[in-house]
C-alpha cells in the first residue's frame, strides 16, 4: 500500500560530486584496514578448531552437512575441483571491484548506497572473525573426512597450500577467519547489484547464479561450512539495514567539517580583494588571475551582491506591473507559448513582470477568448482525482506498465508530503523530497510538486500534475489531460501541446537534478494519461519529448533578459490596467512585439498585436513562413513596390521571385479575356483586355 512520508529538514551538506580519484583511495584504505584487522584478529588455534567442530556437530544434527559430499566430488573429479579452486582464488577479488566500477560509471545515483552497504557489511564480518575464530573444514584432522583441494590442485594455479594466498604469502592471511564467509557475502552483494540494476536477462541470470555457485564452491573446496555461508548472507542483511544510518553519519561528519572550515575560508576570502584591475579577477587560492567579465553594472558598487541585484529587479518589475497589482505566476502553458516566439520582447517582459495579459487585453479594448468552461474544469479535476486515488496506485501501475516494465511492481509506494509556505518553500520541499526518494529505492509519487525554472532572468514556478521516482532513481513527468483517446488515438494538436508543456517540466526537473550529487537521470519519455472513449477510465501512452525539450531549451536560452528590456523603456512606463487606454496603449507599444498568426492560439494580447500589425502593414501578420520567404521586405507596401519594379534590388532572390510572379499573373489575366476580369478577378471592366489596371492592384 502507498505510504505517506514527511521529509525531514535538509542539512546544509556540500553536494560534491563523487570522483574516482577520491573513491579509489577510500576503497583501498578501507580494504587495507580490513586486511590488517583480519590478521590482528587471529585467535588461539585450539579455540578455532573447537568452534569448527561445534559448527560441524550442529550441521549434522540439522542434516545440513553438504560439505562432505561436495568435497568428495571436487576431490575425485579434477575437472570440477580445479575450476572451483580458480573460482575461489580469483573471482572474489575481480568481480566485486568490477561491479563497483560499473556502478560508479553507469549507475552513479546508486553507487554511494551500494558502496556503503558493502563496506559496512565487511566491517561487521571483521567483528565476526574477531569474536568467533573458526577453523575451516580443510584444516581439521583427516579423521573428519575433508580434503584440502587448494593444496591438492596447487600445481594448477598460483596459490599454495594455505588458503587462496599466492605461494609463499600464506603468512599474510588469517586461515581461521571462516565465520562468516565473506566470499558468500560479497557474492550475494554482487548478485543483488546484477539483479537490480542489470538491464539484460543475462545479467539477472548471473545475479542468481553467482552467489549460488560461490556457496557451492566454498563448501566443495572445504574452505567454509554451510553455516559460514548462511552467516555471510546474514552479515550482508545487517549491513543493508545499517546503510542508511551510516550514510547519515557520513553526511553529519561532512557537515561538521564544512562548518569548521567555513570561517577559515571566509577569512582567506576577506584577506584580499578579488578584483585586480581591468576586470581581471582572481578567486582565493588562484595563482594566475583569469580574465572575467565583471558582473557589476555601470556605476554599481563592487560590493553589491546577487541578492541585491535580484531585489532591485523585482522592485523594477513591480513598478512596471503597477504598485497595487499582484503578479500573475507563469505556468507551463505560458512558457511553452513563450518559447514558441522567442523574438517577442513584449511577451517576455509582460510574463517576466507577472502582468495579467488577459486583464491588460480587456483594458486595451481587445479582449481574448481564452479559458475553459466550468464544466471542463470540473471534469478534468474529477478525472485527475480518480487517477490519483488510493495513493496513486493506478497511476503508478500505468507508469510501471508503459515506461518501466522491468522494474519491481509498485506494490509498496511512497507519497511524500509536499506542503510548505509559498512557492519558494514548496519548491525547496519538492527538491528535498526528490532527493530522499532517489535514495529510497522504491516507487515514489510526488503529487503536484513545485518546480522552479529560470526564465528570462526571473524564476518561474511550475506545478506538474505528478512526478514519479522509479526504484532505479530516475524521474518521470506525468501529464494528466481530460481530452479523450478514441479507439487508441487522440487529437494530434492536443497531444503536441501536452508534449510541449511536459518538456517545460522536464527542463525544470533537470535543473533540480543538476543540484544533486550525483545527478539522477530525468526520463525523456513522459506519461500522458487521458480518459478512454469518453469514459472516466484512464488510459496512458508514453510520449517521447526529446525534440520538444531541445527546441524549448534552445528557445528559452535565446530569450532576451527581462532587465535589459526594462532598461530600454521610457521612464515611468507602467502596465497597470486602471490607467487610461491611451496611456496604456502607448506603454504596451513601447515594447517591441513579433506578432504572427500563431499567437492567436497562445497569447492573450494577440488580437491587439494583430490589429497594430495590420495597421502598420507588417508582413508578419501573414505568417512566419511567408515572412521568412520575403527576406528583408518588412511591410506589404515594400512587397508591392518590389513586385512592380519601383523598389528593391533586382539581384535579391525574393524581389526577383515577386516580379516574376507579377508578370505571370498579368499574362494569365490577359490570356483569359474579359470573362476572367469580372467581379473579384480583375480590373478590365468596359475597357476589356487592354485596360490599364490600377498600380499595385494585382497583388492585393
Amino acid at each position: 500500500m502507498p505510504q505517506t512520508v514527511t521529509p525531514g529538514i535538509e542539512r546544509a551538506v556540500p553536494k560534491t560530486r563523487l570522483r574516482w580519484w577520491t573513491e579509489l583511495p577510500l576503497i583501498v584504505l578501507v580494504y587495507a584496514s580490513y586486511s590488517a584487522g583480519r590478521l590482528l584478529a587471529r585467535g588461539d588455534v585450539s579455540t578455532a578448531v573447537d568452534h569448527g567442530l561445534a559448527i560441524l556437530r550442529i550441521e549434522k544434527a540439522l542434516h545440513l552437512n553438504a560439505e562432505h559430499p561436495l568435497n568428495r566430488l571436487f576431490t575425485r573429479e579434477a575437472w570440477l575441483g580445479v575450476p572451483a579452486d580458480f573460482w575461489y582464488a580469483s573471482l572474489h577479488y575481480l568481480v566485486t571491484p568490477a561491479l563497483l566500477i560499473w556502478l560508479f560509471r553507469s549507475r552513479a545515483v546508486r553507487y554511494r548506497a551500494a558502496r556503503t552497504w558493502l563496506l559496512t557489511s565487511t566491517f561487521i564480518g571483521l567483528i565476526g572473525f574477531t569474536l568467533l575464530p573458526t577453523c575451516p573444514p580443510r584444516l581439521l584432522s583427516q579423521g573428519h573426512g575433508f580434503v584440502d583441494t587448494m593444496a591438492q590442485y596447487s600445481s594448477y594455479g598460483w596459490w599454495g597450500g594455505e588458503a587462496s594466498a599466492p605461494r609463499g604469502l600464506g603468512g599474510m592471511t588469517n586461515q581461521y577467519a571462516a565465520m562468516p564467509s565473506l566470499h558468500v557475502g560479497w557474492a550475494l552483494w554482487c548478485g543483488v547489484m546484477l539483479w537490480r540494476y542489470g538491464r539484460t536477462p543475462a545479467a539477472k541470470v548471473a545475479g542468481i547464479a553467482y552467489p549460488l555457485l560461490t556457496t557451492i564452491v566454498v563448501m566443495g573446496t572445504a574452505n567454509h561450512y554451510f553455516l559460514d555461508a548462511a552467516a555471510g548472507a546474514a552479515v550482508m542483511g545487517a549491513g543493508l539495514l545499517l546503510t542508511p544510518a551510516m550514510m547519515r553519519l557520513a553526511d553529519l561528519a561532512k557537515e561538521r567539517l564544512s562548518a569548521r572550515s567555513a570561517p577559515v575560508a571566509a577569512a582567506s576570502q576577506g584577506a584580499g580583494s578579488s578584483i585586480v584591475s581591468g576586470e581581471c579577477q582572481t578567486s582565493p587560492g588562484e595563482r594566475i588571475p583569469r580574465q572575467r567579465v565583471s558582473r557589476h553594472g555601470p556605476g554599481a558598487e563592487p560590493g553589491a551582491t546577487p541578492a541585491d541585484a535580484g531585489t532591485a529587479l523585482r522592485q523594477r518589475l513591480a513598478e512596471l506591473r503597477g504598485p497595487s497589482v499582484p503578479p500573475k505566476a507563469l505556468d507551463a502553458r505560458a512558457l511553452a507559448a513563450l518559447a514558441a516566439n522567442p523574438g517577442c520582447s513584449r511577451r517576455a517582459l509582460l510574463d517576466g513582470a507577472g502582468v495579467n495579459k488577459a486583464v491588460l487585453a480587456d483594458a486595451l479594448g481587445s479582449p481574448s477568448a481564452f479559458g475553459q468552461s466550468q464544466f471542463a474544469f470540473m471534469r478534468g479535476n474529477a478525472f485527475e482525482a480518480r487517477v490519483k486515488a488510493d495513493g496513486g496506485a493506478e497511476l503508478l501501475r500505468l507508469v510501471h506498465e508503459k515506461l518501466d516494465p522491468g522494474a519491481e511492481p509498485p506494490t509498496d509506494s511512497l507519497v511524500p508530503d509536499l506542503t510548505a509556505g509559498g512557492p519558494e518553500g514548496r519548491a525547496a520541499r519538492t527538491a528535498l523530497a526528490l532527493r530522499e526518494a532517489t535514495g529510497a529505492g522504491a516507487w515514489t509519487l510526488l503529487d503536484h510538486p513545485m518546480l522552479a525554472l529560470d526564465v528570462a532572468g526571473s524564476p518561474a514556478f511550475l506545478e506538474p500534475d505528478a512526478v514519479v521516482v522509479h526504484p532505479d532513481g530516475s524521474w518521470t513527468v506525468v501529464e494528466i489531460k481530460s481530452f479523450p483517446v478514441l479507439d487508441g488515438s487522440a487529437d494530434p494538436a492536443k497531444v503536441g501541446a501536452a508534449a510541449r508543456q511536459s518538456a517545460v517540466y522536464v527542463l525544470a526537473l533537470e535543473d533540480v537534478a543538476a543540484r544533486l550529487d550525483p545527478a539522477p537521470p530525468v526520463r525523456h519519455r513522459v506519461l500522458l494519461v487521458c480518459p478512454k472513449d469518453f469514459s472516466n477510465l484512464p488510459t496512458a501512452s508514453a510520449v517521447d519529448i526529446r525534440k520538444q525539450r531541445s527546441v524549448t531549451r534552445r528557445q528559452l536560452t535565446r530569450l532576451t533578459r527581462v532587465e535589459e528590456i526594462a532598461d530600454a523603456l521610457p521612464e515611468g512606463t507602467c502596465f497597470a490596467p486602471d490607467l487610461p487606454r491611451g496611456e496604456l496603449t502607448a506603454a504596451v507599444e513601447s515594447v517591441p512585439a513579433a506578432y504572427a498568426p500563431e499567437c492567436l492560439a497562445a497569447c492573450e494580447l494577440a488580437f491587439h498585436c494583430r490589429d497594430h500589425a495590420r495597421a502598420e502593414g507588417a508582413v508578419t501578420s501573414l505568417g512566419r513562413s511567408l515572412r521568412a520567404e520575403l527576406g528583408g521586405l518588412a511591410t506589404v507596401d515594400d512587397v508591392l513596390a518590389a513586385a512592380h519594379g519601383t523598389a528593391g534590388d533586382p539581384d535579391d532572390p525574393a524581389v526577383a521571385a515577386l516580379r516574376r510572379a507579377a508578370r505571370l499573373r498579368a499574362e494569365a489575366l490577359d490570356a483569359a479575356g474579359p470573362t476572367a476580369t469580372g467581379p473579384g478577378t480583375g480590373y478590365a471592366g468596359a475597357e476589356g483586355l487592354g485596360a490599364e489596371r490600377p498600380e499595385g492592384a494585382p497583388c492585393r
